[in-house]
């Protein structure tokens, strides 16, 4: 310890307070941190121990106003104790982000000023297309309509006995790579839609969609819906925008763009598309409800000092069907204050029944992450400051396609993914994972939070310093308990109950080796893990040794317990399932449960679920080489299919003989087409 830090507590030393207030200021110490700068940090650590001398002075003085009492987690997350009412930390609840002050730009002029700010905002808002692909079987008809947690199981015998998307909330529909309504299945594959005669396989048509492009580059379909005869492909494409001759080399500039085409399907054979709207910037992600499909695109741009700002030039665009391109006015776009970036978010509505399309809303600044309830629709941007890192929540009232901010919030920490957030009576809930650098230890420090929120955004109780030293890996809500697991060395399951709002608390936890990274409710009382077992390694710390699947007994919220797991493959396996929630295959009804798998050999895993054990059902080879992350099984009625971008399998479900075989690489050129795409 070197003199400066010995000075430091020697002053904290002499300060009257208990042991909990000063280890709490210790810690809003290290929150206050550049992480980022932490050697620039270390030339003022005097000024830091006056600033804590300060601050505990303060605290004291603010905690004894306090008479209400709250729980939290401590150090040890198994024990929990009373402690004074849970205290907004810096950025969490201020009036500034509780409150929602819609506003919108005046003018160019106040957007420009606002853009030039940016140069030397503390911020760094980047902005990720966090949209992803999967698929298969579950049940919505069960859900309870008060939680947004999507309902145990999949489809029965008295129901449409087919997959559907593996969704995360009941009624709430997600994009995906596939989509079957048990006669025809629709599939993305090499660029190319597949409209395929399911029994037997017979290709009916395909949607080439650098075809349905004109005057574009770099055309690419990545999503699709279907409902009611109506076929919505989602995807971007480039269009030239201005050429540019420098003196050297004359080249164009390009806009992106964010496309909905739909089509009516009604005869497989002749696919037609009926109506198309166009945002421009990369997709983030959509959801259907009902009659409406919404969806969000980014759009950022480049702004450098010596640049001649022309707003122009960067306000975002749209255009639907063949018509003109129109820009988004200045005094469209809302924003907030004291808030910089270098992107748009815009947010359409869109009726698939009619082609009517809502107006479009407009952010300054962009989004990462967007979880969807029946009537809200939550936009998640996460913000790298430079001294911690936080999550600013939007959230949007849809209304038959039309959208609307009503709310808004930050709070410390970053989310995992869409399953950090869960909206349950009226209250949002939120996991979040928070890193600090610690002066003293010369390392960074995590913890993890989990947050209730009411119907306005503003922080009602909080759970704090679960998994201390880990971040989660994933989390999953249902109706009043929450699922999280956190990892550093070994694998917790954290259970949570939050049927108190204002008082979050941690009623049990399970340590095992290894961690889950997606959770998937199988009853009332289990839980299936899936992620990776691990082991020691040489150098101290663990490496992934296989493949696991965990069936979780929570009946006992205060005593988890490992019903039975199974290890699948080696080191070497890999599944999207663990970072993929629709390349899940689960049928409730046969106690069925599989996803892709590759490492020595790519294919498809099935699982029986028994009593006491996962037994090994079926082994479905598949040779596919490319975008193994969008393979997928599924199954109508007792049948098998397994698809890759070489060809489409199917099985008997009981026998497991191979029943049929669709090479789509050769019946519609597709391998070409991706070489032209690539190339």
């Amino acid at each position: 310890m070197n003199k400066n830090e010995e000075d430091f507590k020697k002053a904290f030393d002499k300060i009257q307070a208990s042991d909990e207030l000063k280890r709490k200021t210790i810690e809003n110490i290290e929150n206050s941190k550049n992480k980022k700068n932490v050697y620039t940090l270390r030339l003022f650590p005097m000024l830091m121990s006056c600033a804590a001398v300060l601050l505990v002075i303060f605290s004291v003085g603010l905690f004894a106003a306090k008479n209400n009492t709250f729980k939290v987690a401590t150090d040890d997350p198994n024990k929990v104790k009373e402690q004074v009412k849970y205290e907004p930390l810096e950025g969490e609840n201020n009036d500034e982000d509780r409150k929602l002050d819609v506003k919108r730009f005046a003018s160019e002029d106040e957007l420009k000023e606002v853009i030039e700010k940016s140069k030397s905002s503390r911020y760094y808002s980047p902005v990720y297309n966090s949209s992803m692909s999967f698929s298969t079987a579950v049940e919505e008809s069960a859900a309870d309509t008060t939680s947004a947690s999507a309902s145990f199981g999949t489809n029965t015998k008295s129901a449409a006995d087919y997959s559907t998307t593996n969704i995360q909330v009941a009624g709430v529909d997600e994009a995906d790579v596939v989509k079957t309504d048990g006669k025809t299945i629709f599939y993305i594959a090499n660029n190319v839609v597949y409209l395929v005669n399911a029994n037997p396989l017979e290709e009916k048509a395909v949607i080439d969609i650098k075809e349905e492009l004109e005057d574009v580059s770099n055309g690419s379909v990545s999503n699709l819906y279907l409902a009611d005869n109506k076929l919505i492909l989602i995807g971007y494409f480039a269009k030239k925008d201005k050429e540019i001759d420098d003196g050297y080399y004359p080249y164009w500039t390009y806009r992106y763009f964010t496309f909905v085409k739909i089509y009516d399907v009604a005869d497989v054979t002749k696919p037609k598309c009926i109506n198309s709207k166009y945002l421009e910037g990369n997709y983030l992600d959509s959801r259907m409800i009902g009659d409406y499909l919404y969806f969000v695109a980014n759009k950022s741009f480049y702004y450098y000092s010596d640049d001649e700002l022309v707003i122009n030039d960067i306000l975002p665009t749209y255009y639907e069907n063949e018509d003109e391109i129109k820009t988004i006015a200045s005094t469209d776009i809302v924003y907030f204050p004291d808030y910089y970036a270098n992107n748009f978010m815009m947010i359409s509505g869109i009726n698939i029944k009619t082609g009517e399309t809502s107006e479009i809303e407009t952010i300054y600044g962009g989004s990462s992450t967007i979880y969807c309830s029946e009537k809200y629709m939550y936009l998640v941007r996460q913000d790298y400051r430079y001294d911690k890192d936080k999550s600013c929540i939007y959230k949007v009232k849809l209304d038959e396609g039309k959208t609307e901010i009503v709310a808004k919030n930050t709070v410390n920490g970053y989310i995992i993914n869409q399953f950090a957030l869960d909206e349950y009576d009226g209250n949002l809930r939120i996991a979040t994972s928070e890193e600090n650098y610690n002066m003293f230890a010369q390392r960074y420090i995590q913890k993890n939070h989990m947050y209730v929120l009411d119907d306005d955004l503003i922080v009602i109780g909080k759970t704090d310093d679960y998994g201390r030293g880990e971040r989660i890996y994933s989390v999953r809500f249902v109706n009043e308990l929450a699922y999280v697991v956190t990892f550093k060395q070994i694998d917790p399951l954290f259970i949570m109950d939050l049927s108190d709002p204002s008082n979050p608390k941690i009623t049990g936890e399970l340590k095992i080796p290894g961690y889950s990274s997606y959770l998937h409710p199988y009853d009332e009382d289990h839980v299936i893990g899936i992620g990776y077992e691990t082991e020691e390694n040489k150098w101290g710390g663990v490496s992934n040794k296989a493949l696991k699947m965990t069936m979780f007994d929570v009946s006992d919220i205060e005593n988890p317990k490992e019903d039975f797991t199974i290890e699948i493959g080696d080191y070497y396996s890999y599944s999207p399932v663990t970072s993929n929630h629709k390349a899940l295959f689960f049928n409730k009804e046969r106690n069925l449960i599989g996803f892709p798998i590759s490492g020595d050999s790519r294919g498809f895993k099935v699982y029986k679920i028994e009593k006491d054990k996962f037994r090994e059902y079926a082994e479905l080879t598949n040779d596919s080489w490319y975008s193994y992350y969008d393979s997928r099984i599924i199954y109508i009625e007792d049948q098998f299919y397994t698809l890759s971008n070489t060809k489409i399998v199917s099985y008997d479900m009981n026998t497991l003989e191979k029943i049929s075989e669709l090479k789509i690489n050769e019946s519609s050129s597709a391998s070409s087409r991706w070489y032209d795409m690539v190339y």
